[in-house]
């Protein structure tokens, strides 16, 4: 049996970015919405910084870094713990599993996955 739509449920708002208030929104009613110029701001700058190096230079790293833990703060914790898992992975492939940028990663991630955020 199909989903049932509501006539008015616009189709677009079904496909809202990840990263998008409304989609925050939807996974989390209690994101801060304060944090949303902030987190636009991050987005923009590491598109910016990968225009201009590889993705796993620490620059940018260091930037998606900060992206995933303005994210949690602003209350959005499973965003927090996705735009984490990235990075750390990368910086392991990359650096190798006991460097302490690649063990600095991992524990932010899991600082989120435990609830406990900072």
């Amino acid at each position: 049996m199909g989903a049932v739509t509501s006539p008015t449920t616009n189709p677009s708002e079904q496909m809202a970015s990840p990263r998008s208030p409304m989609a925050m929104r939807a996974v989390d009613p209690h994101v801060n919405p304060d944090y949303m110029e902030r987190i636009r701001e991050l987005e923009s700058t590491i598109d910016r910084l990968r225009s201009a190096h590889r993705a796993t230079d620490p620059v940018v790293l260091d930037a998606r870094m900060q992206l995933a833990d303005i994210t949690g703060e602003s209350g959005d914790t499973r965003g927090a713990i996705t735009l984490y898992r990235t990075p750390a992975g990368e910086r392991r492939a990359d650096l190798g599993p006991y460097d302490t940028r690649t063990v600095d990663a991992f524990e932010a991630m899991a600082r989120w996955i435990s609830g406990s955020g900072r």
